[in-house]
């Protein structure tokens, strides 16, 4: 299984469901209440942005496509129900969760070979080039002038290394 969760990044016309409109939007069994070291007063009752996932299997027919709602549990969900291990002892979200099974659904391991067609390129020459090149430059010491366009073209990078803070967005006055 190959999972994105890369959220923030990526735009998505779907908003994240609620507890009222999914059942597996549940909220774990120990949350720190507001007040208390370490507790915000969040309900986890909602699911976050979707996480894209390809699940690759040779008991996956070609093409399938789930448009069920998972979440992040349906993978233990799937370990449990998979190897027959005890239910319910890995709380409740995860006994809520759906697992994978709709994407195993072949009796036996597909045969086919899909083609695999030859890299028209050479990573190893690629990577022995670049390093030859390399060897023969003479090193370049940072100016205060290239350390500012540095900053200016990754505003982030500067900010991490000089300030130890975390980025900040870079707005044009």
């Amino acid at each position: 299984m190959i999972l994105f969760d890369e959220h923030g990044g990526c735009y998505d016309h779907v908003p994240p469901p609620s507890a009222s409109e999914c059942e597996v939007a549940i909220a774990p069994d120990r949350i720190i209440p507001a007040g208390q070291p370490g507790g915000i007063g969040f309900k986890f009752d909602r699911l976050g942005p979707r996480v894209p996932a390809i699940i690759v299997s040779a008991y996956t027919p070609p093409q399938t496509r789930l448009h069920h709602i998972f979440e992040h549990t349906s993978i233990l969900s799937t370990v449990v129900n998979c190897f027959g291990l005890p239910q319910g002892k890995l709380a409740a979200r995860q006994a809520k969760a759906r697992d994978l099974r709709d994407a195993l659904t072949l009796p036996s391991p597909r045969q086919d070979l899909p083609p695999i067609a030859k890299p028209h390129f050479s990573f190893v020459k690629d990577v022995g080039e670049v390093a030859l090149h390399r060897s023969f430059e003479a090193p370049q010491r940072q100016t205060e002038t290239d350390l500012e366009l540095a900053k200016d073209r990754a505003p982030w990078r500067g900010t991490l290394r000089t300030s130890g803070r975390p980025p900040q967005p870079h707005r044009e006055d």
